[in-house]
């Protein structure tokens, strides 16, 4: 028959995401029923929050938000005719989702790759809402976007997005090759530089601590030489003088350096706006709804500061997995027991030992160096390594040998090893190692709580990428100094979810001060997971069942001056300074009677000072003159304990009230002139 007849769905259109899987059940190859919590979140969304444009949803790794992802999803496109498109962070993640959309019946269009090597026919059937595009975040945050025509995001493993998202606008110059435009790009923000700091970076031999600062240029200086800045950017494209991100990256940022941050360190120098301006990107602005699906959301607005949106609605997380995770994992200290920290050469041993004896292991590092440091001294002999790009498409490369090793930097997700694939996780190093702003604000800026939800969702993430049922098991161990001290508190073992944080306090009291072959042999039990286990897993499950998460000191004034966060960044970008001004006076409002905030505070002041030096340099008028002072002093203030306000050039700052301007730029103002803080112009 030449022409086919027009057709419909086979299963009609349902009245809500729950009736979609009963209809499809007969046929699918998934679960026979959806599970109570995962019924509860589509109940919510279905009756509170389907008409909300930017909607979350936590449930835990193991838990099913894939099927409940995709169950929205199709629900939508059945019954409102939506074209919905569900993103992954990693290739290898796409093709999982795709493959389990298919078995509950629901149709995908996988979308990975090079764009030219798309099936025309999954692609069309995509944009003609007749299947579910599966694709990657790095295909809608593009300069060129492929997946430009959905009506609905769903958005996974939303709390590992702000890289993908910010990865556009990030203008990244590396000092590595002789051919950089890194001396040319330094030489230009010199005057946004503390001047005594600028020979180190431009030796080839400077001391360990300029080898390894991340520095601030000021943004005033910036904006000040902001049109040389971007000619010695323009020249460097045309000559390419830059990697093939950083080209595409200027197509974004041409024009829009004075609405950046700039972060120089020895290695490379970073050009991005604070917060990534989401609202003029029509891939991602213009879809009715934004769906964040995460096994951690946490507080703090730390998910709406890595999309750039001024609110998120939380949908709750069901009884029960408010406290109960999945599979359970055994946490490792070797650093701690007693013969190994009065010996730390005995550490590496050790820890060969560990990996001998579970056969593979997956290493989660936050940077290159540390994972080179690992290979060198804590490898087996002989041991087969795999990378990320290695594992991308299939992980049976690494499942299939008996003796190997995945390595992975700064990438705690997106790897999926259930049961006997993997029965080792080993966590090296504080997961804070991202681009050179997470570095600024976590070793220069010293603002934790800002990035703490992030550093938990990497750790909890990480920990369980062995854990992927209810039934699975793991060692999870643990190494560095840095890493082992941040687990070992109370506080951050009290901000995780109760099953980890159960896991933790075990873990810990299982090493510290004992000795190695005791800690040996509590590994040896857990490994068996036999009676001598019964009783500490007993333990882990009464003591999660008493403990309800605890926010971090700060997160409840971080999450409510969120929203003025991004308006100000927003108005930053479309150079609407007095609206930028505004808003940062209410960010800056909202967070000073914080209980912890002060140093992001004082970065957030100093930003202040330079819109409010930017508007007197351009209109002479007073008020913004007495807006520059207040803020100026409010930083310096707020940033005692650290050294990156002396490192940033000095910009001289505007008369104040009755207070002098410097020759240095450091306001004569010891006082916050009145109580009431930066004058709102």
């Amino acid at each position: 028959m030449a022409f086919k007849r027009g057709q419909t769905d086979s299963v009609g259109v349902p009245s809500d995401p729950e009736q979609l899987y009963r209809l499809l059940a007969r046929g699918n190859r998934g679960p026979a029923s959806v599970w109570g919590h995962q019924s509860k979140v589509m109940e919510y969304w279905h009756k509170e929050f389907r008409d909300k444009s930017d909607v979350a949803l936590e449930l835990p790794t193991g838990a099913g938000k894939t099927l409940v992802g995709g169950l929205i999803a199709e629900y939508l496109r059945r019954a409102d005719g939506r074209r919905v498109a569900y993103l992954c962070p990693t290739r290898q993640l796409a093709v999982q989702t795709a493959r389990k959309l298919d078995d509950y019946g629901i149709p995908p269009s996988l979308l990975i790759g090079q764009s030219k090597d798309w099936d025309q026919v999954d692609l069309t059937r995509f944009q003609a809402g007749g299947s579910i595009a599966v694709s990657t975040y790095s295909h809608v945050f593009n300069a060129r976007p492929r997946i430009d025509a959905a009506d609905v995001l769903i958005l996974d493993d939303a709390h590992a997005a702000e890289g993908y998202v910010a990865k556009p606008w990030s203008l990244r110059i590396r000092r590595r090759s002789h051919e950089s435009a890194y001396k040319d790009v330094l030489a230009a923000l010199s005057s946004a530089l503390d001047p005594l700091l600028l020979p180190h970076l431009r030796s080839e031999n400077p001391g360990d601590q300029y080898r390894t600062g991340i520095y601030l240029a000021s943004p005033a200086a910036v904006a000040a030489q902001a049109n040389h800045v971007e000619s010695v950017i323009r020249d460097a494209v045309a000559h390419r003088k830059v990697s093939d991100d950083a080209m595409y990256a200027w197509k974004f940022l041409e024009t829009h350096v004075a609405d950046c941050m700039t972060y120089v360190s020895y290695r490379e120098i970073l050009i991005r706006p604070l917060i990534a301006p989401t609202f003029q990107h029509e891939a991602f602005n213009s879809p009715q709804q934004r769906i964040y699906m995460s096994a951690t959301l946490g507080a703090g607005g730390e998910l709406e500061r890595a999309f750039g949106r001024p609110r998120i609605h939380r949908i709750p997380v069901p009884a029960g997995w408010d406290k109960e995770g999945t599979g359970r994992r055994f946490f490792v200290f070797p650093e701690i027991a007693q013969d190994l920290a009065s010996d730390p050469k005995a550490v590496a041993p050790f820890v060969r030992r560990v990996i001998e004896q579970a056969g593979r292991a997956v290493v989660l590092t936050p940077e290159t160096r540390v994972a080179d440091k690992f290979r060198e001294h804590y490898l087996p002999e002989n041991y087969r390594t795999f990378t990320a790009q290695q594992v991308e498409d299939d992980l049976a490369a690494f499942t299939s040998q008996p003796a190997a090793a995945l390595v992975l930097t700064n990438r705690y997700d997106g790897v999926d090893l259930p049961d006997d694939d993997c029965r080792l996780v080993v966590f090296t190093g504080l997961p804070a190692k991202g681009d050179l702003q997470e570095r600024f604000l976590q070793e220069t800026l010293g603002a934790d709580e800002v990035l703490r939800e992030r550093i938990r969702a990497r750790i909890q993430q990480g920990a369980g990428r062995a854990t992927r049922n209810l039934r699975d098991h793991a060692t999870v161990l643990v190494l560095g100094r840095s890493l082992t001290s941040y687990l070992a508190r109370r506080d951050i073992q009290a901000s995780m979810h109760p099953e980890i944080h159960a896991e933790l306090e075990v873990g810990v009291d299982a090493s510290l001060g004992q000795s190695s072959d005791d800690v040996w042999g509590n590994l040896a039990i857990f490994n068996d997971q036999g009676p001598d286990w019964q009783g500490v897993e007993e333990d882990i499950v009464r003591n999660r069942e008493t403990y309800d998460r605890q926010d971090g000191p700060g997160a409840a004034a971080l999450q409510k001056a969120v929203r003025s966060e991004v308006a100000a960044a927003n108005a930053l970008w479309s150079k609407d300074h007095q609206f930028a001004l505004a808003s940062i006076k209410s960010v800056t409002d909202q967070l000073r009677n914080a209980q912890t905030p002060k140093r992001y505070s004082s970065l957030w002041s100093y930003l202040g000072f330079c819109v409010a030096h930017r508007l007197a340099e351009a209109t002479g008028e007073t008020q913004f003159q007495q807006a520059a002072a207040s803020y100026f002093s409010e930083a310096r203030r707020n940033s005692l304990g650290t050294t990156w306000f002396d490192r940033v050039a000095p910009v001289a700052a505007p008369l104040g009230r009755g207070g002098r301007a410097r020759s240095d730029g450091r306001s004569s103002h010891e006082h916050h002139p009145g109580c009431e803080g930066p004058v709102e112009p």
